[in-house]
């Protein structure tokens, strides 16, 4: 297969190579010439593969081994790794080796038993290059090693941590964190978190993911300017906020008044009790905000007025309403106007609303479409949604 090869593109080769799945097929290709091993090895680089610790750890070790009695010696072979997901059947003990032999690593996801509360100290110290970490389910006291020896940080993602300890976020005030996630977790206190979280003044996206503990004192404490009348989040371009239950207790405008306050706001996604025109209204007050998803059980909104915000919001590019039952009628515009159980108005279909001027929806008939029920449950928040008649 060489010979016929020879001949060919650099940019057909990279097709070729860009469409096998399989690792053992890119082996191959990687064989046939140096046009293929050039557009072959960058994949695999980046491909995943699944293998235990205890096999990559032999593996290592072995190369190792053959790299100190070989005369021209190169790099060893864990140097070249750089992203690693452990798994639950992984031991602390394997889990350290491995990463003693994978300094470069930069981007880690631990789950559960892979490391224990004291051993998690060492990992930051084996792997100062880390960029991305995942800790699901690992205990948390601090993250001053995590803060110390990773200057390069800048994605965390924490789940199922419970009583986070108020002062574990605090060494992160320093660092580079451009991305902060935290999933089914829950707080020590809620005071002393959010002012930790508030302090991060590099992130770009935050996301709260069934976090039970986040109170309206929380989320207030989060979002409010604090008393120097400094903007909390200046660079922060996405913010999620999914499944908090107190969520429904706070005065839905309050809350998106103060969301609508962060300078440089791009995307959205909130889950609240109710949505009105003043909920909408709030929103169109963030100067950059461009995509908006809402989920709420309750939507007190007619089609003309949803229609009327469009107009005044011609940046905008996606707006998802999950539980919305506005008629289809009323936006002529799309002919698919419901998705993932609510209304779901893209680029293309906003910018004809925008300039469809002369349309007006009469209250008369402003009727929900007949829909079959069902139900919206996500997590702990649970109801039903009837169409209105």
């Amino acid at each position: 297969m060489a010979g016929p090869c020879l001949n060919l593109p650099h940019e057909v080769i990279s097709l070729i190579a860009s469409h096998l799945e399989w690792h053992d097929d890119l082996n191959e290709c990687a064989l046939i010439n140096k046009q293929f091993y050039t557009a072959t090895v960058p994949l695999l680089y980046q491909a995943p593969t699944e293998i235990s610790c205890t096999s990559l750890l032999g593996c290592l070790i072995t190369a190792r081994q053959h790299h100190q009695s070989n005369l021209l010696r190169s790099s060893p072979l864990g140097n070249y790794i750089r992203t690693l997901e452990l798994s639950v059947f992984d031991s602390p003990t394997a889990t350290i080796l491995l990463l003693s032999l994978t300094p470069f690593l930069e981007s880690l996801d631990l789950i559960d038993d892979t490391v224990t509360e004291d051993s998690v100290e060492y990992v930051w110290d084996l792997c100062p290059r880390l960029k991305k970490v995942h800790l699901d389910g690992i205990p948390i006291n601090n993250l001053h090693g995590l803060a110390n020896y990773c200057r390069q940080l800048a994605s965390l993602r924490i789940t199922r941590c419970d009583r986070l300890p108020p002062a574990a976020l605090e060494p992160l005030i320093a660092s580079s964190l451009t991305t902060l996630v935290f999933e089914e977790c829950n707080w020590f206190t809620e005071n002393e978190t959010a002012h930790h979280i508030s302090q991060l003044h590099l992130l770009e996206k935050l996301e709260f993911d069934r976090c039970d503990s986040s109170t309206d004192r929380f989320l207030q404490r989060l979002l409010s300017p604090p008393a120097t009348n400094r903007s909390v989040f200046p660079r922060l371009k996405s913010l999620i906020i999914r499944v908090t239950p107190v969520v429904r207790f706070l005065p839905p405008r309050k809350l998106v008044s103060s969301i609508a306050s962060l300078p440089l706001l791009n995307s959205l996604t909130l889950e609240i009790a109710t949505v009105t025109l003043a909920t909408l209204s709030a929103l169109t007050t963030s100067p950059l905000l461009q995509s908006v998803t809402l989920h709420a059980p309750s939507y007190d909104i007619s089609s003309q007025e949803l229609r009327n915000l469009i107009r005044d919001r011609p940046q905008w590019t996606s707006l998802h309403l999950v539980g919305c039952l506005l008629p289809q009628r009323s936006f002529p515009e799309t002919e698919q106007l419901y998705h993932h159980k609510g209304i779901m108005l893209k680029h293309s279909t906003l910018n004809r609303i925008w300039r469809n001027i002369d349309f007006y929806v009469a209250p008369e008939n402003d009727i929900p479409c007949q829909i079959d029920h069902y139900e919206y449950q996500r997590s702990d928040m649970h109801f039903a949604l009837f169409p209105q008649y």
